[in-house]
């Protein structure tokens, strides 16, 4: 099985767009004008833990977990007293905001929560942006307990909100400090990482340990999981397959309501491992289906792994990352 870098949480570009105006009163429920059933969702947003001072902060909605290739629904300015609004949102159970904090630097920190449901049924307390953004990933076969797969953090200097080198970083598993090491992660940026041992065991709770160079002491996070309660599977194509080469497949499955989204994967087998060649954009859940380019299923006789992951963010306001896990329900196939 492979699954996308957890690294590669989409980085929304700041760029501010207004919003209409809101009628009827305020609060997170309000109705707004011009569309039929539209209602406002509104929180605040605090820059926490920096002494330096953002330029902007900006909130981005997402309609599923922002994992590579999802795009922003909208994208609004956080006000001088810390509030935002997105408007005419129509309802959904798996949205999540971001808010980034721009400091003039090109890697903006930024805090994810999520999921949530629109219209909501509380508040949404404070989404405090923090001098880490920290994720852990979880996987499995579908029907199969959770591994712990890998885990990255993005440490930010307080004092001028740049990525920040030289930091000490581990994740604690089974009662033990893994580290996690400064390593590219693409696109010209840098982040502390550790991939675990196969068979690890995912955990309800992560602990990731921060240092930096000269702190007396050490910041400590908290992230929480959420195993996936159901247990996808593939209606077509069959396990094992031969499928016509050079041709369109149409891959589809069960819905899964309580997943956030479903990645598509295809992968090679090159130098004895499986290698990824087709990852589109993720689906909403509410999709069942998706068709696999022809140029994809060549040449003739090649086995190929198709993977449909099915993702879960766990991004509560009261902690301080996310945990996604993927259960993962995958088959070999092969164009003849």
């Amino acid at each position: 099985m492979k699954r996308p870098d957890p690294s590669k949480l989409v980085v929304v570009v700041l760029g501010l767009v207004a919003a209409c105006s809101p009628s009827g009163g305020s609060g997170p429920q309000t109705q707004c004008s011009g569309v039929d059933g539209g209602v406002c969702f509104s929180g605040t947003a605090v820059v926490q833990g920096f002494t330096a001072t953002p330029v902007a902060l900006q909130a981005n909605l997402f309609r599923e977990f922002p994992s590579t290739g999802a795009v922003a629904l909208a994208s609004v300015p956080v006000g001088a007293d810390g509030s935002f609004v997105f408007t005419d949102v129509q309802p959904w159970a798996h949205f999540y905001v971001q808010i980034q904090a721009d400091f003039g630097l090109p890697l903006a920190p930024a805090a994810f929560v999520g999921p949530l449901t629109v219209p909501p049924a509380a508040p949404l307390a404070p989404i405090q942006v923090k001098p880490v953004q920290l994720s852990v990933q979880e996987e499995g076969p579908a029907g199969s307990p959770m591994m712990l797969q890998s885990a990255l953090a993005y440490v930010f200097d307080p004092t001028s909100g740049a990525l920040l080198q030289g930091a000490t970083v581990s994740i604690e598993v089974g009662g033990s400090a893994v580290p996690m090491t400064w390593t590219s992660v693409g696109s010209g940026n840098y982040a502390y990482s550790v991939t675990l041992p196969a068979n690890t065991a995912a955990q309800g709770t992560y602990t990731i340990t921060t240092q930096g160079p000269g702190a007396t002491t050490p910041s400590s996070w908290q992230l929480v999981a959420a195993t996936p309660t159901f247990t996808p599977t593939l209606t077509s194509p069959a396990a094992n397959a031969t499928v016509p080469a050079s041709q369109a497949l149409t891959v589809s499955w069960p819905l899964q309501p309580a997943a956030d989204d479903e990645l598509v994967q295809l992968f090679v087998m090159q130098n004895g491992a499986w290698s990824p060649v087709y990852q589109p954009p993720p689906d909403d859940e509410d999709v069942g289906q998706q068709v696999i380019p022809a140029s994809y299923l060549s040449p003739a006789g090649q086995a190929l792994l198709l993977n449909v992951a099915f993702l879960q963010g766990n991004c509560p306001v009261t902690a301080d990352g996310c945990v996604v896990a993927e259960s993962i329900a995958a088959t070999q196939i092969t164009p003849q």
